[in-house]
């Protein structure tokens, strides 16, 4: 016990020798800057938030200018991205775009093609020459034809004439009823050839004028499929190289939607309904639409129904063939088209 009590009595005698007096203990700094260190939090925030305001009106636009209105197009046709038909949809279905007049220009005769006149995607009128067939052979056989009606009429007149002067001997009993019977026959033979004569010069003319290929509507050519030099005809033959379908034309003034809808939405749609058309290739291009029709046959394996909207007046980024988004608009809707 004493020799713990010693060994405490030295620690505590090393512990006191360590402690300092007060008048040696430094003392703390009384700067202006030490006393007041409250005043640099408020200095430091003001300046932050100056150059934080300056920074996004000279770096940043505003809201106004943030908003990207060229994504939507502006025009007559056009939905406004802020109409309230854009917020008022009650059903969203997609369809394919189809024109409502797509013609297969064919040959109607047939021979070599000797002249193309347009290419993909122009522009036609209709009755516009689009192509042409050669001509020589059909033009030799119209003035063969013209030939034979001018020789049928020359074997006609002389019947006539043949006739009349039979006529005056059998008043006379000069000619038998079998040489009377004879020289009328004659003369209906003779107007019966001029006839057959005029009607195959009318059908050479026709075959003719089919050497000129022409559109027989106004829109757009789709699908060209005739060179310089291929052979046409009417009916092409599988694997001789000779071409039948020519040209594919659509009416692209007059488009619309054909699209099936669940028959559980369908009672949503009316027809005359105002809608709105999104193509799948322009996203940012919307036009006015309206429902033109609902079939009234269903599709009981699908469920669906078929719907077809009309395209109020489309262009160019409204594809044929192509596929469109359509909104079914609650505003504006009537019960008729």
């Amino acid at each position: 016990m004493n020799d713990r009590e010693s060994q405490n009595r030295n620690l505590q005698e090393c512990l006191e020798s360590l402690r300092i007096d007060p008048p040696m203990r430094p003392t703390r700094p009384t700067t202006r800057r030490g006393r007041h260190p409250w005043l640099i939090l408020p200095l430091v925030a003001l300046v932050v938030a100056a150059i934080a305001g300056g920074t996004y009106q000279s770096g940043f636009p505003n809201d106004a200018a943030v908003s990207d209105t060229s994504a939507m197009p502006v025009s007559a046709h056009h939905l406004e991205p802020s109409t309230p038909e854009m917020t008022a949809a009650v059903l969203v279905a997609s369809g394919r775009i189809v024109a409502d007049r797509t013609v297969t220009v064919v040959a109607r005769v047939p021979g070599r093609i000797v002249e193309v006149l347009v290419e993909q995607g122009d522009r036609v009128r209709r009755g516009q020459i689009i192509a042409r067939v050669e001509e020589v052979e059909y033009n030799a056989r119209r003035d063969r034809q013209d030939a034979l009606l001018l020789e049928a009429t020359a074997a006609q007149e002389k019947a006539e004439h043949d006739l009349e002067r039979t006529r005056g001997l059998r008043d006379r009993n000069l000619v038998s009823p079998t040489e009377w019977v004879a020289v009328r026959t004659a003369l209906t033979q003779a107007q019966a050839r001029v006839s057959a004569a005029r009607a195959g010069l009318r059908l050479e003319r026709k075959r003719l004028d089919d050497c000129r290929i022409t559109s027989p509507l106004s829109g757009t050519v789709l699908e060209r499929f005739v060179e310089v030099g291929d052979l046409a005809s009417p009916q092409g033959l599988r694997g001789t190289g000779i071409k039948t379908q020519l040209f594919t034309i659509a009416d692209t003034r007059h488009l619309r939607v054909e699209l099936d809808v669940s028959e559980q939405d369908i009672a949503r749609i009316r027809a005359g309904m105002s809608c709105a058309v999104v193509p799948d290739a322009y996203r940012n291009r919307r036009y006015r639409g309206r429902v033109l029709r609902i079939d009234p046959l269903g599709n009981y394996g699908k469920g669906t129904v078929g719907v077809k909207v009309r395209i109020e007046e489309p262009d160019k980024s409204t594809r044929i063939g192509g596929g469109a988004r359509v909104e079914f608009l609650l505003v504006g809707h009537s019960e008729d088209p």
